[in-house]
């Protein structure tokens, strides 16, 4: 469901909450934005 790392089924179990998946979203967010950053910087 997000990125292979919760499951459909995990969140229809109740296995993660909301708030497991918005910390989830806010950690991807952080890498992808730190990706960019080490991107940017490596052309420059």
């Amino acid at each position: 469901m997000l990125a292979g790392h919760v499951s459909l089924d995990a969140v229809r179990r109740a296995d993660v909450d909301l708030l497991d998946i918005m910390k989830l979203n806010a950690l991807m967010d952080a890498q992808d934005a730190a990706r960019a950053h080490a991107s940017r910087k490596n052309t420059q």
